[in-house]
């Protein structure tokens, strides 16, 4: 979600929180009261508004299905305030909709233990015609499993969403529309598509202690490329505990793991996964010449390097491992996520974040990708009033937009996250280059997209033999995902 006119909502709604706004100009409407701040900002007018139509929902029950872990949990409930601004901020949203409207909220809580639960109850309560539910937040990957089963309701059908506001990512709406039909949305309710955003972080202090030029003006000069980068930790990199080996106990140029965070350099060098014909199907082109380099490249930096510390950790060892050797000095960079960065807050060294390098200079700007584990907002196919979906889940991402977002993005991260101003540049910059593709959403875990993680998983840097060995089962995916999409009613 870019995060457009983030200035112009905290100039507004969180002057007494003293948040720096950026270079928006955008100024709030003045008011007649100028002794007391509070009301000033109470009475402002809201610059952004709505545009909802005044509903009575008479108390009626609307039911948010999600998942149990705490970063889900969070994202769409707080049972009262805490003084933890994310959490008072959700927890303030809610109650400002829920009154507004007259309508109450339920929350049905999946196990995050089998990621098919919660589509799995989806499509129970549909097949059913059980309206059990009025919105599921599924993972992305396993929305996309979903969605072609006809489970899920059409976004552009239903009233009162307005893609062109700001609390929507109108790209990734545009590239998940297949055949007219859009039934994987994401906006501003969801925390996690902050919190999964791919990043690197660095040690300030290995940065004096080696000499090296600051990444952030080699970001800022658009000069922090794969060849700057991979020059750039050379030399770091030594035997601490002398046993002849590297290890994880020894100090590395670069830490990394091999799933999403090896991924993410797809994104990070822009490379064509797939481009889309004029009736809007997928047409695969990652087999090209940029790819083939883009692996030869990693597999260098990987295999045949000794910067880089490159471990197949099992998935839930993964960020504790690489903030454990971050936070230990082992590492001068490290790949990870903006919800790992703040479990650094008590390491001694400071730290700086970045984006993901770019492919080469000429590249138009920096990019990521949101971790897959992210949620996605989708409204199950039964529901019998489509148009009050729409009015709550319009209300619930301006709410989210105007007071959650910020919170979570200028409070918790700028503040208490980052360590100085340059991370906080920093951070606008990578959430900028954030996208999410019909690729990444709908292929599962054997398409395309993780053509360049499989190859390199199996220690090989062939991708066109990888490529030709894999490619038929992908094409056949595709073409069984547009033909039920064209066989589908909405």
């Amino acid at each position: 979600m870019k995060l457009r006119n983030t200035a112009a909502i905290l100039l507004a709604l969180l002057t007494l929180a003293q948040v720096s706004c950026g270079s928006d100009t955008t100024a709030a409407p003045e008011t007649d009261t100028a002794a007391d701040t509070t009301e000033a900002v109470t009475e402002t007018a809201d610059p952004l508004p709505d545009n909802l139509p005044e509903r009575d929902f008479g108390g009626e029950t609307f039911v948010i299905l999600s998942r149990d872990d705490l970063d889900h949990r969070l994202e769409a409930f707080a049972e009262e305030e805490n003084g933890e601004p994310v959490n008072d901020a959700v927890f303030q949203r809610n109650r400002t909709v829920s009154e507004r409207f007259n309508i109450k909220f339920d929350f049905v809580w999946a196990t995050e233990a089998d990621e098919y639960t919660l589509t799995d109850m989806v499509e129970e309560a549909v097949t059913a015609g059980s309206e059990d539910y009025h919105i599921a937040i599924p993972q992305t990957t396993y929305g996309g499993f979903c969605a072609p089963d006809g489970y899920f309701y059409n976004w552009h059908d239903i009233p009162y969403v307005n893609l062109n506001q700001p609390w929507w990512n109108a790209d990734s709406a545009e590239r998940l529309t297949i055949d007219g039909k859009l039934h994987l949305l994401i906006g501003d309710y969801l925390t996690t598509q902050l919190d999964y955003t791919w990043c690197m972080i660095f040690n300030k202090q290995m940065v004096e202690n080696y000499d090296l030029e600051s990444p952030y003006e080699l970001v800022k000069s658009g000069k922090w490329t794969f060849d700057t980068f991979s020059e750039y930790i050379k030399g770091v990199s030594g035997d601490i505990d002398g046993d002849g080996k590297m290890t994880e106990a020894d100090r590395w140029g670069f830490v990394t793991h091999s799933d999403s965070a090896i991924g993410t350099w797809t994104y990070a060098m822009d490379l064509s996964v797939a481009e889309y014909d004029a009736d809007g199907y997928p047409i695969i082109t990652v087999n090209n010449e940029k790819t083939i380099d883009v692996v030869n490249r990693l597999y260098t930096l990987i295999y045949e390097s000794d910067t880089t510390l490159y471990n197949n950790w099992n998935v839930h060892e993964q960020d504790p491992k690489i903030n454990a050797l971050f936070e230990q000095g082992n590492a001068l960079l490290a790949a990870t996520k903006f919800n790992s960065i703040t479990a650094l807050r008590n390491m001694d060294a400071d730290f700086g974040i970045i984006p993901y390098p770019k492919y080469d200079e000429a590249q138009e700007k920096y990019y990521t990708q949101v971790d897959l584990h992210a949620g996605v907002l989708a409204v199950p196919s039964n529901v019998s009033d489509p148009e009050r979906t729409g009015i709550i889940m319009e209300a619930l991402c301006a709410e989210s937009h105007k007071h959650v977002v910020p919170a979570f993005y200028d409070i918790t991260l700028k503040t208490k996250g980052a360590r100085d101003n340059d991370s906080a540049e920093m951070l606008d910059l990578i959430l900028d280059g954030r996208y999410t593709t019909l690729v990444s959403a709908y292929e599962g875990w054997e398409g395309v997209q993780w053509f360049t993680i499989n190859c390199l998983k199996n220690s090989s840097n062939n991708f066109v033999s990888h490529y030709e060995r894999n490619i038929k089962k992908s094409e056949l995916r595709y073409q069984k995902i547009f033909e039920a999409y064209q066989n589908m009613e909405q």
